[in-house]
Protein backbone atom coordinates (compact mmCIF):
# COMPACT_ATOMS: atom_id res chain seq x y z
CA UNK A 1 0.00 0.00 0.00
CA UNK A 2 2.96 2.55 0.91
CA UNK A 3 4.56 1.60 -2.50
CA UNK A 4 1.31 2.97 -4.09
CA UNK A 5 0.95 5.92 -2.32
CA UNK A 6 4.74 6.84 -2.71
CA UNK A 7 4.15 6.30 -6.62
CA UNK A 8 1.42 8.45 -6.43
CA UNK A 9 2.93 11.63 -4.74
CA UNK A 10 6.05 11.18 -6.88
CA UNK A 11 3.28 12.52 -9.43
CA UNK A 12 2.44 15.43 -7.85
CA UNK A 13 4.26 18.17 -8.84
CA UNK A 14 5.14 20.45 -5.69
CA UNK A 15 6.16 19.21 -2.24
CA UNK A 16 3.87 19.04 0.21
CA UNK A 17 4.03 22.43 2.53
CA UNK A 18 4.70 22.23 6.53
CA UNK A 19 1.95 22.82 8.08
CA UNK A 20 2.91 22.43 11.92
CA UNK A 21 0.17 19.39 12.54
CA UNK A 22 3.44 18.15 14.82
CA UNK A 23 2.03 21.15 17.38
CA UNK A 24 -1.94 20.41 17.18
CA UNK A 25 -1.10 16.76 18.89
CA UNK A 26 -4.30 16.03 21.09
CA UNK A 27 -6.33 19.35 19.50
CA UNK A 28 -7.12 18.05 16.43
CA UNK A 29 -11.34 17.51 15.54
CA UNK A 30 -12.91 14.55 14.60
CA UNK A 31 -12.74 13.88 11.01
CA UNK A 32 -16.49 12.81 11.77
CA UNK A 33 -19.27 12.62 14.56
CA UNK A 34 -19.83 9.48 15.77
CA UNK A 35 -18.34 6.83 18.46
CA UNK A 36 -15.29 4.62 18.84
CA UNK A 37 -16.52 1.10 17.78
CA UNK A 38 -12.64 -0.27 17.33
CA UNK A 39 -9.56 1.50 18.98
CA UNK A 40 -5.84 1.37 17.93
CA UNK A 41 -4.32 -1.75 19.79
CA UNK A 42 -1.80 -4.77 18.75
CA UNK A 43 -2.76 -7.51 20.78
CA UNK A 44 -3.39 -11.22 19.79
CA UNK A 45 -1.55 -11.07 16.44
CA UNK A 46 -4.40 -8.80 15.29
CA UNK A 47 -3.42 -4.82 14.63
CA UNK A 48 -5.46 -1.99 14.19
CA UNK A 49 -3.94 0.30 13.19
CA UNK A 50 -6.46 3.18 12.90
CA UNK A 51 -10.07 4.25 15.03
CA UNK A 52 -13.02 2.77 13.64
CA UNK A 53 -15.91 6.06 14.09
CA UNK A 54 -19.05 4.64 13.46
CA UNK A 55 -21.36 6.95 11.93
CA UNK A 56 -24.17 7.45 9.63
CA UNK A 57 -23.95 6.63 6.01
CA UNK A 58 -23.33 10.14 4.10
CA UNK A 59 -22.17 12.05 7.51
CA UNK A 60 -19.54 14.66 5.87
CA UNK A 61 -16.03 13.44 6.86
CA UNK A 62 -14.39 16.54 7.15
CA UNK A 63 -10.25 17.20 7.11
CA UNK A 64 -8.56 17.52 10.59
CA UNK A 65 -5.67 19.87 9.63
CA UNK A 66 -4.58 21.74 6.28
CA UNK A 67 -2.84 19.20 3.60
CA UNK A 68 -3.01 18.38 0.61
CA UNK A 69 -5.09 14.83 -0.84
CA UNK A 70 -2.30 12.39 -2.25
CA UNK A 71 -4.16 9.32 -2.98
CA UNK A 72 -8.41 9.00 -3.52
CA UNK A 73 -9.46 5.48 -5.07
CA UNK A 74 -10.59 1.63 -3.86
CA UNK A 75 -8.08 -0.06 -1.80
CA UNK A 76 -8.19 -3.50 -0.95
CA UNK A 77 -9.44 -3.94 2.87
CA UNK A 78 -9.92 0.04 2.82
CA UNK A 79 -12.98 0.43 0.39
CA UNK A 80 -12.87 4.26 -0.67
CA UNK A 81 -9.78 5.36 0.88
CA UNK A 82 -8.71 8.92 0.90
CA UNK A 83 -4.98 10.04 2.28
CA UNK A 84 -4.17 13.63 3.03
CA UNK A 85 -0.16 14.61 3.64
CA UNK A 86 -0.02 17.42 6.23
CA UNK A 87 3.93 17.70 5.72
CA UNK A 88 6.56 17.22 8.74
CA UNK A 89 5.80 13.28 7.57
CA UNK A 90 2.21 12.96 9.07
CA UNK A 91 -0.28 11.27 7.03
CA UNK A 92 -4.40 11.06 7.76
CA UNK A 93 -6.34 7.80 6.39
CA UNK A 94 -10.12 8.05 5.90
CA UNK A 95 -11.55 4.80 4.86
CA UNK A 96 -14.54 3.20 3.70
CA UNK A 97 -16.11 6.57 2.37
CA UNK A 98 -19.01 6.33 0.18
CA UNK A 99 -17.95 9.13 -2.07
CA UNK A 100 -14.96 11.61 -2.14
CA UNK A 101 -15.34 15.09 -1.64
CA UNK A 102 -11.72 15.83 -2.59
CA UNK A 103 -9.17 14.68 -5.31
CA UNK A 104 -5.26 14.10 -5.46
CA UNK A 105 -3.21 17.09 -6.27
CA UNK A 106 -6.14 19.35 -3.78
CA UNK A 107 -5.38 21.71 -1.20
CA UNK A 108 -7.62 21.05 2.06
CA UNK A 109 -8.02 23.37 5.14
CA UNK A 110 -9.16 22.37 8.36
CA UNK A 111 -12.69 21.48 8.45
CA UNK A 112 -13.39 20.93 4.81
CA UNK A 113 -15.56 18.44 3.74
CA UNK A 114 -13.59 15.61 1.75
CA UNK A 115 -15.85 12.83 1.31
CA UNK A 116 -18.54 11.06 3.10
CA UNK A 117 -19.23 7.74 5.87
CA UNK A 118 -20.15 5.06 3.64
CA UNK A 119 -19.77 1.20 3.91
CA UNK A 120 -17.14 0.32 1.31
CA UNK A 121 -14.53 -2.17 1.58
CA UNK A 122 -16.22 -4.94 3.06
CA UNK A 123 -18.04 -3.00 6.45
CA UNK A 124 -21.22 -4.28 6.84
CA UNK A 125 -22.16 -1.27 8.77
CA UNK A 126 -21.44 2.54 8.13
CA UNK A 127 -18.22 3.64 9.95
CA UNK A 128 -15.51 5.74 8.81
CA UNK A 129 -11.71 4.13 9.48
CA UNK A 130 -9.61 7.13 10.31
CA UNK A 131 -5.42 6.26 10.81
CA UNK A 132 -2.99 8.85 11.07
CA UNK A 133 0.93 7.84 10.62
CA UNK A 134 3.92 9.36 10.97
CA UNK A 135 7.00 8.74 8.49
CA UNK A 136 5.45 6.13 7.06
CA UNK A 137 4.12 4.36 10.72
CA UNK A 138 1.16 3.91 12.13
CA UNK A 139 0.78 5.81 15.47
CA UNK A 140 -2.89 6.07 17.72
CA UNK A 141 -5.16 8.36 16.10
CA UNK A 142 -6.59 9.31 19.84
CA UNK A 143 -3.31 10.81 20.79
CA UNK A 144 -4.46 13.55 18.25
CA UNK A 145 -7.48 14.04 18.10
CA UNK A 146 -9.78 16.38 20.90
CA UNK A 147 -10.82 14.50 24.04
CA UNK A 148 -14.84 14.60 24.19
Amino acid sequence: MLRNIQAEMAKLAEPTPTTHIVSTQGDLPWPVQGSISSSFHHRDGVHYNGIVIQASAGTPVNAVHTGRVVFADWMRGFGNLLIIDHGDQIMTLHAHLQQFSARPGQQVSRGDEIGRVGVSGGQTRAALYFEVRRGGEPINPQRWIARR
